[in-house]
């Protein structure tokens, strides 16, 4: 019980200690590159294979083996001993060598990647906790303003100016409004969640973010000029160095295939004989064994990470290209919604509201205005985030860039 409350209270300081913390999009790229779940996993396997290292290079392939016997005859007892100790002088220890070095390569190779894929994914998490943040404060404007129009009809209806009917209808838009709000505010808490795993942040710890999204992104790579050609991206890096490791690993199996050598060591004290040592040289025969399956198995596997680098480069190059163009088109929506329609649809509101005052429309139709300016205000919103996303992919294809 001491020790679960402890750790209640090394949790609750903690959080408490992260309180001051706040992140801008950069900051949290960079914490995400380093605390993010899979970053950690990924250095875990690179120590592993930085393990796999120690010992490649031994000679002996196996340990020396040491024979003895007892031998009697005659009324007499003797007895005869050997010693065979197997070494590989064909490049077998090299090549074992190179493979452990190019197993930890292909490991560094991954923990970039995953460390490159946590800074954009947490990009596209941290927009996506804005574009909430966006929502929830469009729909605090809708819920005043709803209030607005129920207050008024209620004045209406106390001066005999409008009936019931105006102000049930306005009283049941505001509830809806509210009700959109919670949904938000629901939708809000689900994108917070894997901003704080990527961020590597304690249960319970709060989160201020500090960078704005509020205009739409530009359609341009921040990289240098030719970096969408994808060379340089860390899949294709990261599958190279697959490609490297295979090409060792099948080194090392055909060099095991050479001959082994074998030292041998011996004294023989037989019954009535004289007492004689012996000095040999061991040759192995690779007639049955000589790795067939393994080495077609890393051959095929060598083929099918050679095409898995073709169509990932081709891929890389295609979906860039659909993302440009996707970010430009939701950059001239956002635009026009912003610049045009929402302005226009809060002029007809507050026409029709005047004219609704002077007894001229039903409340039916300020209703209708109300809501056509908070469903273009949530739909700049929603095409605002797109725009951010399809921003986020376009620098993540091209192989780098910053926010």
């Amino acid at each position: 019980m001491t020790a679960a409350w402890a750790w209640a209270l090394s949790l609750a300081l903690a959080a408490a200690e992260a309180s001051a913390e706040a992140f801008s999009v950069q900051g949290a790229m960079d914490r995400a590159a380093i605390r993010a779940p899979q970053v950690l996993l990924a250095e875990s396997a690179l120590r592993e294979a930085e393990a796999s290292r120690t010992g490649a290079g031994v000679v002996l392939p196996a340990n020396p083996r040491l024979y003895g016997e007892g031998r009697y005859g005659a009324g007499t007892g003797g007895y005869a001993a050997s010693l065979e100790a197997p070494f590989e002088v064909f490049g077998a220890p090299a090549a074992r060598v190179t493979e452990a070095r190019g197993r930890a390569v292909a490991a560094q190779a991954d923990l970039d990647l995953e460390r490159y894929l946590a800074r954009w994914a947490v990009f596209e998490a941290y927009v996506e906790v804005r574009m909430g943040g966006l929502r929830l404060a469009e729909a605090q404007s809708a819920i005043e303003l709803a209030q607005g129009v129920e207050a008024a009809s209620r004045r209406l209806v106390e001066t005999g100016a409008a009936s019931e009917i105006d102000r049930a209808v306005a009283s049941a838009s505001l509830a809806e409004f509210r009700a959109e709000r919670e949904a938000f505010l629901a939708r809000q808490q689900a994108a917070l969640l894997p901003l704080r795993e990527l961020l590597g942040l304690l249960p319970g710890a709060p989160l201020t973010l500090t960078t704005e999204f509020a205009t739409p992104p530009s359609c341009a790579l921040a990289g240098p000029a030719g970096r969408e050609a994808g060379g340089t991206h860390p899949a294709l890096r990261a599958i190279q160095a697959r490609l490297a490791l295979g090409e060792a690993t099948l080194e090392r199996l055909e060099r095991e295939v050479l001959p082994r050598l074998s030292f041998l060591l011996g004294l023989d004290a037989a019954p009535n004989s004289d007492r004689y040592g012996q000095l040999g040289l061991g040759v192995e025969l690779p007639v049955a064994q000589r790795n067939q399956g393994p080495r077609a198995v890393v051959a095929a596997q060598l083929s099918t990470d050679r095409m898995r680098l073709e169509l990932t480069s081709q891929r890389l190059l295609r979906e860039l290209e659909a993302r440009r163009a996707a970010c430009e088109a939701r950059q001239r929506e956002a635009e026009m919604l912003g610049a045009l329609a929402i302005p226009e649809a809060r002029k007809a509101l507050a026409l029709v509201e005047a004219g609704w005052r002077a007894g001229k429309f039903d409340v039916f139709r300020v209703n209708a205005a109300a809501r056509d300016v908070v469903r273009l205000g949530q739909a700049r919103i929603d095409v605002l985030g797109a725009a951010w996303r399809e921003h986020v992919a376009m620098q993540r294809l091209a192989g780098g860039g910053e926010p």
